[in-house]
């Protein structure tokens, strides 16, 4: 089974830039063409907290060979680990859920675990908005969920059944850091719930690193970077005023 196309973290040939864009197109046309659009970005409390029994279920699901879903599980067998604390080392527990921090084989788990969160996701609810000819649902970048709606009703539902489904793997959104963004004549009227938690809702937000406003104004984003380039530059201007160091390499460091 492929990955669906909304989710490009980790994958060759696709970067946040194709999310940024996508984002930005649709609140242009929404706010173009006045058309209602709720956006829920969704942040989990923490993304290593998936239950290694489904982890390996899903990777079955998805055609993974069993050879290699039980070197996989082979990989997290038996795993061990204590606390470090002031009054000494607690005892031993065996760690069930999560995947290893700087393992080659994390994206790959990342990526599939979520994809199929989302695809049970859009199968329980199929909201979403128009796109060309199909809809379009969520926008996915490694742990980053991005899901769309018209309304805030519908938003509401997509939000329950993303947050019952991650439920079941062991993935809780974290309510204090997921947002939710109200386009152009749309308003949040009774908000957007995580069990008794109310999301907050924002006019403008960080997303992959690029400043995302309700407006459509791309200006903060564009003023952030300059003052980020800038700020590296004079950290650099050792480099640049150097007469030891050829304008070739200046260059090269510029253009890297």
């Amino acid at each position: 089974m492929l990955l669906t196309a909304e989710r490009v973290g980790f994958r060759n040939g696709r970067s946040c830039c194709d999310q940024i864009f996508t984002l930005r197109n649709k609140i242009e046309q929404c706010l173009e063409y006045r058309y209602p659009l709720d956006i829920n970005f969704v942040d989990f409390k923490a993304f290593d907290s998936a239950h290694h029994e489904s982890l390996w279920e899903i990777l079955e699901l998805y055609g993974v060979p069993t050879t290699f879903v039980e070197i996989f599980r082979s990989l997290y067998q038996n795993s061990m680990c204590c606390m470090k604390t002031t009054l000494g080392n607690t005892s031993y527990f065996e760690v069930t859920t999560g995947v290893r921090q700087g393992c080659v084989l994390s994206p790959l788990l990342f990526n599939v675990v979520l994809d199929f969160v989302m695809r049970r996701t859009t199968a329980e609810v199929q909201e979403g908005i128009p796109w060309f000819r199909g809809r379009l649902m969520d926008l996915d970048f490694a742990d980053d969920i991005t899901v769309f709606s018209e309304d805030n009703d519908k938003l509401r539902r997509i939000t329950e059944s993303l947050s019952q489904e991650a439920g079941n793997i062991g993935l809780r959104i974290s309510p204090e850091k997921s947002k939710v963004m109200c386009v152009g004549i749309t308003s949040p009227r009774d908000g957007i719930y995580i069990g008794s938690d109310r999301l907050e809702v924002v006019n403008s937000l960080t997303y992959l690193g690029s400043m995302i406003a309700n407006d459509g104004d791309a200006e903060t984003d564009v003023r952030c970077r300059i003052a980020k380039a800038t700020a590296i530059f004079r950290r650099l201007k050792p480099l640049w005023t150097s007469s030891s160091i050829s304008n070739s390499v200046k260059l090269l460091c510029i253009r890297r």
